[in-house]
């Protein structure tokens, strides 16, 4: 920041919520600090979220209901970024989704078509249609 350079840079692969803090703004002697402690606490706030949905999905009993809550936090964050919730395109392949749930490829795979076999799911790909939210929700293996 003392510069103005940042030797990073980030490519967002999907929609996200971005804040911009100035550091002029940051760091100006005159500027109130509530506007900036609102963002700050509402940013905390929704990071403890996340961090608790996805502490809940790596300990779940099953790793076909960790997919299964995978897809309902998934549906959930495209409707509050105010996308169809019962229609998207998963942001990461399944080897990721298994990475970031502790199961191999080859278990999101499983899960995924028994979702789709069970009527909850339709899946193509990365496309997801989601055809029964409340079984969804319910899914427990």
């Amino acid at each position: 920041m003392c510069k103005n350079q940042y030797r990073n840079e980030a490519v967002a692969l999907t929609d996200c919520d971005l804040i911009r803090l100035p550091s002029v703004d940051l760091f100006s002697s005159n500027r109130s600090c509530n506007d900036l402690e609102r963002i700050a606490y509402w940013a905390i706030s929704r990071e403890v979220v996340r961090d608790q949905n996805s502490y809940a999905l790596s300990h779940s009993a099953k790793s076909e209901v960790r997919v299964a809550r995978f897809i309902q936090l998934q549906s959930e964050s495209f409707a509050a970024m105010g996308y169809s919730p019962r229609s998207f395109t998963l942001p990461m392949t399944r080897r990721d989704i298994g990475s970031y749930l502790g199961v191999t490829l080859e278990t999101v795979s499983r899960a995924l078509s028994a979702l789709d076999h069970l009527g909850i799911l339709e899946v193509v790909n990365r496309q997801i249609a989601i055809l029964s939210p409340q079984a969804l929700r319910e899914y427990e293996g």
